[in-house]
């Protein structure tokens, strides 16, 4: 399981926006700018973040984006599975390619050993667990 620079883009959009706590929409380009992001890729990835519930666009005078929900009932899984699809944590941990029993990866027996850890991690770990830990993290 390797995870994008799409993931990256991602999650520190989103954690720009629970930064914000809903005080009001941003801007795709503010937030580009505020995180040093490609503004027409994260555009690219806010679609499939829209498509998958997780924000909301506003038109209008207060135009941008907001969070769907409240960050702290955003779990990580369904921020990275919107990117990398819900096939995510079944993928081989050198590609994108499932292996399995048929053609194992070395690390393969290994993997099925604390995928399951994994995904409970990062369904209790949420987006305001992030936002706190980039916020607490030294500069």
């Amino acid at each position: 399981m390797a995870l994008s620079r799409e993931c990256e883009y991602a999650l520190r959009g989103l954690a720009a926006l629970a930064a914000e706590a809903g005080a009001r929409p941003l801007m795709l380009a503010e937030i580009a700018a505020r995180e040093e992001l490609p503004q027409s890729f994260l555009s690219k990835i806010f679609h499939k973040l829209l498509r998958h519930g997780l924000l909301v666009s506003h038109r209008g005078v207060q135009r941008g984006y907001t969070l769907a929900r409240d960050p702290q009932t955003i779990p990580l899984r369904a921020i990275l599975e919107a990117i990398e699809g819900p096939d995510l944590l079944d993928r081989c941990m050198f590609s994108h390619q499932h292996c399995g029993k048929g053609i194992p990866c070395l690390i393969h027996v290994a993997w099925n050993d604390v995928r399951p850890q994994v995904q409970a991690a990062f369904e209790k770990i949420t987006l305001q667990d992030l936002v706190n830990a980039r916020g607490a993290a030294p500069q």
